[in-house]
């Protein structure tokens, strides 16, 4: 299992290598051959990718040109997204005067019979 980072890439011995953003997030099935020197990436049992496998500790980092496009339209949304979300919320003034209803102090006794001790 391999987790796709925020930036579309799956991370195998060093090596990075680009999926499709849809991907991001989520965990992967990575299943190398050792033979072939190949590996294939799969979403719940749906191919996703046959990637080349680099050399173990080369820490490369490779982009698939059908991933670069897909990666920066998905980042520009995400962007757009987040703005939104950091803008700041327009305050509704509060009222700046407090309603005051004026009695007479007759009415007190009214609501007190007999007075205050």
């Amino acid at each position: 299992m391999v987790m796709v980072n925020r930036e579309s890439c799956i991370t195998w011995k060093t090596n990075k290598y680009s999926v499709p953003p849809e991907y991001i997030g989520r965990e992967l099935t990575l299943r190398p051959d050792v033979f072939t020197n190949r590996a294939d990436v799969y979403a719940e049992g749906t191919l996703v990718r046959s990637i080349r496998l680099e050399e173990s500790g080369a820490m490369k980092r490779v982009f698939f040109p059908e991933d670069r496009e897909k990666i920066r339209v998905f980042w520009e949304q995400s962007r757009k997204r987040d703005a939104k979300l950091r803008m700041p919320k327009r305050r509704i003034q509060a009222k700046r005067t407090v309603d005051v209803v004026i009695r007479s102090p007759s009415v007190y006794d009214e609501l007190i019979p007999g007075g205050v001790v």
